[in-house]
């Protein structure tokens, strides 16, 4: 508490709200006045699940300490109001609350540039992780207490399969698709006629292979205002499932964020092992995909829900040429017995897999640093470090 109040300039309607916090845990989330709406969704429902635990106790707090620039943005009063009424928790007033001190350790220590962040903060007033962000997306509050130790753990155990790709609200969606021989499909990118092409010939494999039933969603891409163009399409002409109309756009930003997530995450254990040539399946996947995404290629992945096992991400083409030849790997697999599609699949992939390439791998967050050096997951060279700059893209 005295950390605390040596931090802000406390007035007494706010303190009352401070001493409700002591002896917590403590979310700092640190951000312009340009918060998305997804992260606002994510600390609710975590803050909302964590007073529903078995011992009945909120384990951490949140509080939002906004880094306001008011000579550029002179309607920031509005905009900071407009934002505190979305926000079931304390928000600092920016010209009151934080000292020009505290504001420079943040830019300076904590790495804020301009992405949100969330600073953990332990009981004692010791900070435990300097943007716990990526594992809140990841894990929600399995991460708890969301510190450094507790994220490298929690990769320790990680493997890669369905419920670490879709995770959270998405989840519900394909719950019921797990079980049995069931091939479930998640596909991405903006080319409608590989889409039209593609679920065709998934839809033609699920049929021919008769006890085989199909569970097929797109799943967009990073731009959600894309994706929700092309998702009406897709459902108007029925060609494989979406996420619901009226939160396809939280949807769509919370699996992309979640995937950003996973690779900051990874960067960062990789960085302090010092093994950043040292890919293992989960890194190279997230890369792939997110690569994919960047480089506007259309992709593919798919599980079988028995086992929760995931394919090699594939290119469109390669995905497509794959369920167009399926008698050249399916005659594998029997719907009596236990060789996995996705095992037969995997091997029918790699065959296939073009070895030319053109990836580009976009990151979009500069709080923590971009790596000096990263290898292509295609070919193992270094890839080439650029700076990309992008305005109203649609």
């Amino acid at each position: 508490m005295k950390i605390l109040e040596a931090l802000l300039n406390i007035y007494y309607n706010e303190m009352v709200q401070v001493e409700v916090m002591r002896r917590k845990h403590l979310l700092l989330l640190i951000s312009d006045l340009d918060v998305p709406h997804e992260v606002i969704e994510l600390l609710k429902q975590l803050k909302q699940d964590s007073g529903e635990n078995p011992d009945g106790l909120v384990q951490f707090d949140v509080i939002w300490m906004p880094v306001v620039d008011m000579y550029s943005r002179p309607n920031w009063h509005a905009l900071f109001e407009e934002l505190k009424e979305t926000m079931p928790w304390l928000a600092l007033h920016p010209t009151v609350m934080i000292q020009p001190w505290v504001t420079n350790y943040i830019k300076e220590e904590l790495y804020f540039k301009r992405k949100p962040i969330v600073v953990t903060v332990d009981p004692q007033g010791k900070v435990t992780c300097k943007n716990a962000l990526h594992m809140l997306w990841i894990w929600g509050n399995k991460a708890f207490p969301f510190s450094d130790d507790k994220e490298a753990a929690l990769w320790k155990t990680q493997t890669w399969n369905l419920n670490l790709l879709v995770h959270g609200p998405t989840d519900t969606e394909l719950r019921h698709w797990v079980g049995g021989k069931r091939l479930i499909c998640l596909y991405g990118g903006e080319n409608i006629k590989w889409i039209r092409e593609f679920t065709g010939a998934v839809k033609a494999f699920a049929k021919a292979a008769s006890c085989i039933s199909l569970g097929l969603v797109y799943v967009g891409k990073s731009n959600s205002k894309k994706a929700n163009k092309i998702a009406c399409t897709i459902k108007d002409e029925q060609l494989s499932d979406c996420w619901p109309a009226t939160k396809r756009s939280l949807y769509y930003c919370s699996f992309w964020a979640r995937l950003e997530s996973m690779l900051y995450s990874k960067l960062k254990q990789y960085n302090k092992a010092n093994m950043v040539d040292q890919y293992d399946i989960i890194m190279k996947e997230v890369m792939t995909i997110l690569s994919f995404d960047g480089s506007d290629h259309d992709w593919a992945i798919f599980c079988e829900g028995s086992s929760g096992g995931l394919t090699r991400a594939a290119k469109g083409e390669t995905a497509l040429r794959s369920m167009l030849e399926y008698r050249s790997w399916f005659h594998e697999v029997s719907c009596k017995d236990d060789i996995s599609m996705v095992v037969a699949l995997n091997g029918y992939l790699r065959q296939i897999h073009n070895s030319h390439h053109c990836l580009r791998l976009v990151f979009t967050e500069i709080n923590l640093g971009v790596p000096e050096k990263l290898k292509c997951v295609e070919c193992g060279r270094q890839m080439e470090k650029n700076i990309m700059y992008c305005c109203c893209v649609d």
